[in-house]
């Protein structure tokens, strides 16, 4: 997060100081906890919808 947040810096040729929050919203870019949980969300909407590979469908158990 660290070395996202020093390339964000250099990419924008902004400050040391500056927060990098503003940053990723006018670059539309995604910090990395975020892309972290857009995936694993990404993961449980395919396993609740069955639509991941069998080896990994048996890791999710449906409990209604």
């Amino acid at each position: 997060m660290v070395l996202q947040n020093k390339v964000m810096h250099n990419f924008a040729k902004a400050s040391y100081l500056d927060h990098t929050h503003p940053l990723f919203v006018q670059y539309k870019c995604l910090k990395f906890l975020d892309i972290v949980k857009l995936k694993t969300l990404i993961i449980i909407y395919k396993a609740k919808n069955n639509m991941l590979p069998i080896n990994l469908q048996f890791f999710f158990i449906t409990i209604e």
